[in-house]
């Protein structure tokens, strides 16, 4: 009988503790996940280009312009675009599925599987078609700290952090996508990536972790 009501005193505890704490938005101190958080125009040879969004795009109701990174990648006239967006935020609202936005885009989601580039690096390996042109798509979630191929697997670690009062350096997605036959490109693109993230936050991140 007593075993049971401690049981039930701590689910109390608990359920208190979930409905008081907000898990959406960072109240960190020592959050830093807006710039100095920018890639570098030029990657291993890649240069990119940002894209423009018009200040009116129902994209900046959801976040600011310092939230997010669009930008096209190119090495030569000779080689295939790679697209990259990141956004990098205080609120976890702002980190949506990109399979949602990129279908409203007219990508049709074809084959979709976990792989590892590294070690530490999880992330979603997909197929997709967009006016009979196929794409391979590259995503995962990050909080600077680790990263995550999945959402439940993001989110779990957020409210872990949260419930034991352990910092979240950010709330971050990096997505990547190029015409399938620049596979590897984007896979080694993926990796350096990942590395100038981890080394600008203070973790000292290589590919042997």
């Amino acid at each position: 009988m007593l075993n049971r009501q401690i049981i039930i005193i701590l689910i109390f505890i608990f359920a208190f503790i979930i409905a008081n704490a907000d898990f959406t938005k960072n109240t960190t101190n020592s959050f830093s996940g807006k710039p100095p958080f920018l890639l570098p125009q030029n990657i291993n040879g890649w240069v990119g280009q940002n894209l423009k969004i018009a200040e009116k795009s129902h994209i900046f109701e959801i976040m600011s312009p310092k939230d997010l990174i669009l930008r096209i990648y190119k090495k030569s006239n000779f080689d295939d675009e790679i697209n990259l967006a990141l956004v990098l935020a205080d609120n976890k609202k702002k980190i949506h599925d990109p399979q949602i936005c990129y279908k409203l885009q007219g990508f049709k989601f074809i084959d979709t599987k976990k792989i590892k580039l590294a070690p530490d690096l999880p992330v979603n390996f997909i197929k997709t078609k967009r006016k009979n042109k196929e794409y391979l798509f590259i995503y995962w979630y990050t909080d600077l700290n680790n990263n995550f191929a999945t959402r439940t697997e993001f989110w779990s670690e957020i409210i872990f952090k949260k419930l034991t009062g352990k910092p979240i350096k950010t709330y971050g997605i990096v997505i990547l996508y190029t015409p399938v036959e620049n596979t590897e490109n984007l896979k080694k693109f993926a990796l350096k990536v990942n590395k100038i993230l981890f080394n600008q936050s203070g973790n000292n991140y290589n590919d042997k972790r």
